[in-house]
């Protein structure tokens, strides 16, 4: 009988390679000879999983490390990939004229994109399970009335309806709402109108963006280059109202989550100068004033995102990293006067690329870039592990695109992050949605 150790090494390597990770695991430390073939049988996994080999680097310094902190994401760059084109019919003949996506809300089983064909506003719903299979099937598109021009888009489970923000044709801004259709709807409810605002120039305000979360499930909030406003899904009422703009500060991001649902977190960027600013409300305190105030360590700020408990990530326009504040930390050091500029930063995760977009959810990061400035490299697909100390995951060159487009400059976000999948922008006619395989 051979014994399974006296077998040649490149033979020995090629059989552990079958073993479940979780199974090598238990006994490569066993005896001197498993360990010492165990870096090989790693990098050959790996090697299965990524072409051109693991992501060694600063963070991932084994092939080990590179396979254990994917957590279950190592399959991303194998995944049946979509790109939904909003501009075709479907039939895939394209519509008359360009179609533009003005905003989009995701969910593991409904993708809804709110598009403009002209003077024509429509949200356009997909059956994202049939799109696994690899049928993009619309569930059904709603027309919005004439010389209403639809900006941003979100779904509201809880109520079951969708909530869209457009400008009328008298300038002014509403909220409607009808609902959520599903795969054997027939027929369109008709939109209701939540709230309307005052008249506005939209070069001045730009773009309205939708939040919506539910941990507050009685409101929904609007934000655009001024503030943002708190509205009653129930009484279409003004709930709080927040504009700094009597200090010249313009409002680029705005984050709510139901980890915190008393937090509100925005970001801040002052108008005559390239300095930035973070502004921490919590509804427990006063209305009309906020909890804390601080500027950001990097100027330009593009976007901030609630993490977890009472931390958030922020991003830069000028800058590679995604830095995560300790909002606890940030509070207790302008109480007791020791804050400086930087302070609260416990970690950062390096992209591809300045001005990186982003969502976090469950522990998971995931970011897209378009590459370092004068590089000419492709856009990039990282995917971090934002609860291990080895955090890359997946780093994937999207070789068929040729440009992440900002679809609009006053949104803040073009990337919508569920448990099972991924939705981003990839130009201001196509999203792309990846699936992530359930490894539970």
């Amino acid at each position: 009988m051979v014994s399974l150790l006296s077998l040649p090494h490149e033979v020995l390597v090629k059989i552990l390679q079958q073993l479940p990770p979780s199974s090598f695991a238990a006994f490569e430390s066993s005896c001197s000879l498993l360990w010492s073939i165990a870096a090989d049988v790693w990098y050959a996994k790996c090697t299965a999983l990524w072409p051109h080999g693991p992501n060694l680097g600063v963070m991932t310094q084994s092939a080990r490390v590179c396979y254990a902190c994917a957590n279950g994401w190592m399959h991303l760059p194998r995944l049946p990939q979509t790109v939904v084109a909003a501009a075709s019919d479907g039939n895939g003949r394209r519509s008359a004229g360009r179609c533009e996506i003005w905003g989009f809300d995701a969910t593991d089983d409904i993708l809804v994109a709110a598009t403009r064909v002209a003077s024509c506003s429509k949200l356009n719903y997909m059956d994202l399970p049939r799109a696994r299979a690899g049928k993009i099937k619309r569930i059904y598109d709603i027309t919005f009335d004439a010389h209403h021009a639809v900006e941003d888009v979100a779904m509201i489970p809880s109520h079951h309806t969708t909530a869209a923000v457009c400008i009328d044709g008298d300038a002014h801004p509403r909220l409607l709402c009808c609902p959520t259709p599903t795969s054997g709807a027939h027929h369109h409810q008709g939109w209701h109108t939540i709230w309307r605002g005052d008249s506005t120039s939209a070069s001045t305000v730009g773009a309205h963006e939708l939040s919506y979360n539910d941990a507050r499930r009685e409101m929904i909030y609007i934000r655009n280059s001024m503030g943002w406003r708190a509205i009653s899904l129930a009484t279409g009422q003004d709930v709080h109202c927040h504009s700094l703009s009597h200090i010249d500060m313009r409002c680029t991001s705005l984050s709510i989550d139901s980890s915190q649902p008393c937090l509100l977190v925005s970001a801040w960027r002052r108008a005559s100068s390239p300095m930035s600013f973070i502004d921490v409300r919590d509804d427990r305190t006063a209305a009309d004033r906020s909890t804390f105030f601080f500027r950001t360590r990097h100027n330009h700020v593009c976007q901030v995102v609630i993490s977890g408990a009472y931390t958030a990530l922020v991003s830069h326009a000028r800058s590679r990293n995604i830095e995560e504040y300790d909002l606890r930390r940030v509070h207790t050091a302008m109480d007791q006067g020791w804050w400086r500029l930087g302070c609260g930063i416990t970690r950062e995760w390096g992209c591809g690329g300045n001005a990186p977009d982003f969502d976090v959810c469950d522990g998971i990061l995931v970011a897209t870039s378009t590459g370092r400035p004068g590089t000419g490299s492709s856009p990039k697909l990282q995917v971090f592990n934002t609860s291990t100390a080895s955090r890359q995951a997946v780093d994937r060159l999207l070789t068929e695109i040729v440009n992440i487009t900002p679809l609009q400059s006053s949104r803040s976000s073009w990337m919508k992050l569920t448990r099972r999948s991924v939705t981003f922008g990839v130009s201001p006619e196509r999203l792309m949605h990846c699936w992530i395989p359930d490894h539970s």
